[in-house]
């Protein structure tokens, strides 16, 4: 096994941040602060301050930590998650970061023990019964810290991180959709040309001409920006540099095909569908030709 103060050493940022919280709440609820170490050479870190003057200051001030720590790994797993596809420095910095914050969010026994005392003191005081309510919370906090024998720290940092990443893609999937779809549809437009119609109304363009010219050339013009970002992408591929020794390297490759792949899926249904809308404003446009010869007069120059 790891030994403790070693993990604690290799995701040092995420002490500083547990230490780090504990102060912000304590100024936060005008706590005086005694003395803040953030990182020792065990990989432990303390603050000593005054006794807090009510539980909430106590409950707040003891799970600081698990509110920004928590919150820290979560925002770091979003921007891990928008980095994935470059794989670069920033992607594992901030990987590095959130496994860090997010594996020091629990407090500790110590720190809830507080929580507790305070509890007890407030119900033999016959106040409010709500006070019981911190039992479970204080059991959870202390199993959890027995679990940390079993990466439970680590397990909860994941989550977040997992949860981030859930997050980032449905917004991203989202946006593509709206880009897609925010051009609203033209309104139908009455192009006579060269006949003179007295007897005929805008209905008659609705019923015969449903599909708009601008509408097929917007998919077009998707069409054609699309191949050349998969021109792109296919480029980028064959210039990618695959060490055969180097498993992150085959990894990143592969996560570019398959990025690739799908685009090219995406590209295929775009495809069918402008094939698709172009057919039909074909036969609709042959159909409100055919009308205005029957029903329209032929303008005179």
């Amino acid at each position: 096994m790891i030994p403790g103060f070693l993990i604690s050493l290799l995701t040092f940022p995420g002490v500083v941040l547990h230490e780090f919280a504990h102060k912000k709440f304590c100024d936060l609820f005008n706590v005086k602060v005694l003395k803040v170490n953030y990182l020792t050479l065990s990989g432990d870190g303390y603050v000593i301050h005054e006794k807090p003057k009510d539980f909430k200051s106590t409950f707040w001030i003891s799970v600081g930590p698990l509110i920004l720590n928590s919150v820290s790994c979560f925002v770091l797993g979003l921007i891990t998650a928008s980095q994935i596809l470059h794989a670069g420095a920033l992607y594992y910095l901030a990987g590095w970061l959130a496994i860090s914050f997010g594996a020091h969010s629990f407090p500790s026994n110590h720190d809830v023990e507080h929580i507790l005392k305070e509890s007890k003191n407030r119900i033999q005081n016959n106040e409010s019964f709500l006070h019981y309510l911190s039992y479970p919370f204080v059991g959870l906090i202390k199993i959890a810290n027995l679990l940390r024998f079993f990466w439970i720290d680590f397990l909860w940092a994941f989550l977040l991180i997992g949860f981030a990443f859930n997050i980032f893609n449905q917004n991203v999937f989202a946006q593509d959709s709206t880009q897609k779809n925010k051009a609203e549809r033209p309104s139908d437009t009455l192009v006579v040309g060269d006949y003179y119609c007295s007897r005929f109304h805008a209905s008659e363009s609705e019923k015969i001409d449903p599909i708009n010219k601008e509408e097929v050339k917007m998919l077009e013009n998707e069409l054609m920006a699309d191949n050349l970002y998969l021109e792109t992408l296919a480029s980028e591929i064959k210039n990618m540099h695959v060490d055969e020794y180097s498993q992150e390297s085959i990894d990143r490759y592969k996560l570019k095909v398959n990025y690739y792949d799908q685009k090219f899926e995406e590209y295929n249904d775009a495809y069918s569908l402008y094939s698709f809308k172009r057919a039909l404003y074909n036969e609709m446009a042959e159909k409100y030709n055919n009308y205005l010869k029957e029903n329209c007069e032929m303008r005179s120059n």
